[in-house]
């Protein structure tokens, strides 16, 4: 996944202390977000779909399977 441009780094340090956000920095920023959001959606989506459903697995097996 993409990091943040570094233009907006001191911006985004000090975005608590700045009264009126860039503009440009939230608009890239919430492009990023989506993309983000999309591909973690897609990833859970694919592993819900690979992993095999046992009645019997417990904490153990769950560990073993994301890693």
């Amino acid at each position: 996944m993409e990091p943040y441009p570094t233009k907006y780094h001191t911006d985004a340090m000090n975005i608590q202390n700045i009264k009126v956000p860039n503009p440009e920095m939230i608009n890239d920023f919430e492009k990023i977000f989506n993309e983000w959001s999309e591909k973690i959606e897609i990833t859970l989506e694919e592993a819900d779909s690979e992993k095999k459903e046992d009645k019997e697995a417990g904490p153990r097996y769950e560990l073993e399977y994301w890693k």
